[in-house]
């Protein structure tokens, strides 16, 4: 029994590692995702306020280009961020954290396994000197047995449930990079459509003049 525990301990710790981890990186990644859009919408106000500072009928229609280009770089803040932050509560976080509360519960009786298995030890060079001690010491090991009978149970069903939890997330994954790049793109094709395509070509072509560097 105790060979068995040990085998199925390994895999379920491997794997609530693994699950541990890719929490991490998903709240990393979406902490990332949020500076990426504030960093953006940082860029294009600034950009705004600079040519709004040295507007002239010139650049009149930049100015207007980039108020649009900075209401939707917000946007993406309030819509996308908010929305792709939701799905990864919902499709991968909150599956995670679950099962993690899971196997908080079944590594806690772990521990009382462990402290069961050092006071075994303890007692058991006292056991043959004091009849006292040989009979706790076997209530002892009846109850250890029972444990470890317990976690067995409890981790032959939780190392599967962690293991088809896997698949899902990689799908969850892929939607919440889809959902991110279509709701750029689309807020990015918004400015552009606003702007409109002449106007956007006459900023691209912009002539720059030495010339004009004075006037």
């Amino acid at each position: 029994m105790d060979s068995e525990f040990e085998k199925l301990y390994e895999t379920f710790s491997t794997q609530v590692r693994v699950l541990q981890q890719i929490r991490a990186e998903c709240l990393n990644s979406m902490a990332n995702l949020q500076r990426a859009y504030q960093s953006f919408a940082s860029f294009a106000g600034s950009m705004q306020k600079g040519i709004a500072a040295v507007s002239r009928d010139s650049i009149e229609t930049a100015l207007q280009a980039s108020s649009v280009v900075f209401r939707e770089q917000e946007a993406m803040i309030s819509d996308t961020y908010a929305s792709a932050e939701g799905f990864a509560r919902t499709s991968i976080l909150s599956p995670i954290e679950e099962e993690l509360l899971r196997a908080r519960d079944a590594i806690f009786r772990m521990d009382t396994r462990r402290r069961m298995v050092q006071e075994i030890e303890t007692l058991r060079p006292q056991a043959q000197a004091l009849p006292q001690v040989q009979q706790y010491l076997q209530d002892k090991r009846t109850e250890y047995d029972a444990t470890t009978k317990g976690l067995i149970d409890t981790l032959r069903s939780s190392i599967p449930r962690q293991r088809n939890l896997l698949p899902g997330l990689v799908a969850a994954l892929v939607e919440l990079q889809a959902g991110v790049f279509n709701s750029s793109l689309s807020h990015i094709q918004n400015a552009k459509d606003a702007i409109g395509p002449d106007t956007f070509d006459e900023l691209k072509n912009q002539p720059i003049s030495p010339a004009d560097a004075d006037h």
